[in-house]
């Protein structure tokens, strides 16, 4: 008999076309990892041991034109949020607010604001910012329809129904920007009763 000699387990050839791809899949790997960790440093680093002045981000935004003001606040408000610091977010949401004056963007801001405390799940101080919001435009469009969203999703059926009513009957409004007709809040509101007496 012949001698019989051992085969070694080799990687199978890739094709060319299979290296590039391999490569490439490699390449936006660690780019995606690169991005990441300088995102997460740049955030951290924003947000010291020291803490930071509330008082200068408010001055800061208050110089700034109203579409400055906007980009600024969501590229704060992010930094804060991936370095793990919700009360900086918080807080700058809080003087964006009170500096604006554009009374639309205003409560799209404290909507934005009472949208992070609901998943924070602090409910009541999410209801207050937006129960304040009410007052900050004669357009009451935009917060009828977050209040019948908040309270329908707090099951206070009978309260949503009420604000998806209001939102009904101010569908003309400019901030109707989804172009939600009259009927489409007739309906929440008809399904919102049936849930509350279901709940009796």
């Amino acid at each position: 008999m012949g001698k019989q000699t051992k085969r070694r387990w080799q990687l199978p050839q890739l094709t060319t076309k299979a290296k590039i791809i391999f490569g490439l899949v490699l390449f936006l790997f660690a780019a995606a990892l690169t991005v990441y960790i300088v995102t997460s440093l740049m955030a951290r680093q924003a947000i010291d041991d020291k803490g930071y002045d509330i008082g200068q981000i408010r001055k800061d935004l208050a110089a700034k034109t109203a579409e400055q003001r906007r980009d600024d606040t969501a590229s704060m408000v992010y930094a804060a949020q991936a370095a793990g610091d919700s009360k900086k977010a918080g807080d700058i949401y809080m003087q964006s607010i009170e500096v604006e004056t554009d009374p639309t963007h205003k409560v799209e801001l404290a909507i934005d604001r009472a949208d992070q405390l609901f998943k924070a799940k602090q409910t009541a101080a999410a209801l207050a910012i937006l129960k304040e919001a009410e007052a900050y435009s004669d357009d009451k469009y935009l917060i009828a329809h977050q209040l019948g969203l908040f309270y329908t999703l707090n099951k206070q059926y009978d309260k949503a129904g009420e604000y998806y009513l209001l939102a009904g009957s101010l569908v003309d409004s400019p901030t109707n920007v989804a172009e939600y007709p009259k009927a489409y809040y007739d309906e929440k509101a008809a399904q919102l009763k049936q849930l509350e007496a279901g709940k009796g």
